[in-house]
């Protein structure tokens, strides 16, 4: 009879030995910074963060920068926070029929001139991304909202649009980023049995797969609050309201002031799919976009084309989209 020896034992991996702590780190990962600084010019920073209200304060040995006062406002501000999918703009309508009815039969009649107004905001918009945002609005239930407001929509759906690519600038001309992918089909399916998973970061990953474009060195934001100081180097955007507008609702909850919307700019993230307040180069306030309705509204014919038109049509064909109207 063969002999059965038992294994010997082996000891677990003790985690505070020298090897363990070595295998655990490797060299050519990028190390994030313990605290994201919050960005400005070196020197110009105001007392308190106009997106996310919390108080700012120098970063120590950082000269002359500033970072939140509050650990907890620096995790959840978008310009400063380390998550690539932040706290989402919420979408929670009456469920009302009849209103959501009225409300989106209201918006069909004048599209051309909300997609005007986007586009007046941030030109590389395409009308591919512009419908899957429509589309997933659809599922959310947005036109449910009683006080909705049809001045505020072009900045609820900038919003709603989620991480938008900027063109690339090839010989002078720019190149169209924000691509056919994110089509209603996708923006759909994914979220027809889910309203509540309807987010903007939802339609990014439809319309928006991150690109295989050499990502830029992660350096601590100096930003400039101005758009011409953005780009070359600008690989992303993304526009949100400030922190007094969690739900949708609130946008027509707290008075009749305008609601304060922001585009931030960001560099290619290295370590995740989607930028993070790492990676922010710029951020400006986006003012009159109340205003800028009401001269859109005014016009007769808003310059939208017909191939943009017939794709808006194609859209409003489809079942899904029927559905809704119905």
């Amino acid at each position: 009879m063969a002999t059965v020896r038992p294994t010997p034992p082996v000891a677990a991996p003790d985690a505070r030995t020298p090897e363990r702590r070595r295998a655990a780190v490797a060299s050519d990962r990028p190390r994030l910074p313990k605290a994201t600084p919050w960005p400005s010019r070196r020197g110009e920073w105001p007392t308190h963060c106009p997106l996310c209200f919390g108080a700012l304060e120098p970063l120590p040995g950082a000269g002359g920068y500033a970072r939140h006062r509050s650990a907890r406002c620096s995790a959840q501000c978008v310009l400063t926070t380390r998550q690539y999918q932040p706290d989402e703009l919420a979408i929670r309508g009456s469920s009302d029929v009849e209103v959501a009815a009225r409300h989106r039969e209201r918006f069909v009649a004048r599209w051309a001139c909300h997609y005007a107004s986007m586009r007046h905001v941030w030109p590389a918009l395409t009308i591919e991304r512009f419908i899957a945002v429509i589309a997933c609005a659809d599922v959310a239930d947005l036109w449910s909202y009683r006080m909705l407001r049809d001045d505020d929509l072009a900045a609820v759906l900038l919003v709603l649009a989620g991480f938008m690519r900027v063109p690339e600038v090839v010989g002078g001309d720019a190149v169209r980023a924000d691509t056919a992918a994110g089509d209603v089909a996708c923006a759909v399916a994914r979220f027809a049995d889910a309203p509540s998973a309807v987010t903007s970061s939802a339609v990014a990953r439809c319309a928006d797969a991150p690109s295989a474009d050499t990502p830029s060195a992660d350096t601590p934001p100096a930003v400039a609050r101005g758009a011409a100081a953005l780009a070359p180097t600008a690989r992303w955007v993304r526009f949100w309201f400030d922190a007094s507008v969690r739900d949708v609702g609130d946008l027509w909850t707290a008075g009749g002031d305008a609601p304060r919307l922001f585009r931030v700019d960001y560099r290619e993230p290295v370590v995740t799919p989607y930028p993070t307040g790492a990676q922010v180069l710029a951020w400006q306030p986006i003012d009159g976009m109340r205003d800028l309705w009401v001269q859109c509204a005014d016009a007769r014919e808003p310059a939208v084309g017909a191939a943009e038109r017939a794709a808006f049509a194609r859209f409003l064909a489809q079942p899904a989209a029927c559905a809704v109207r119905a």
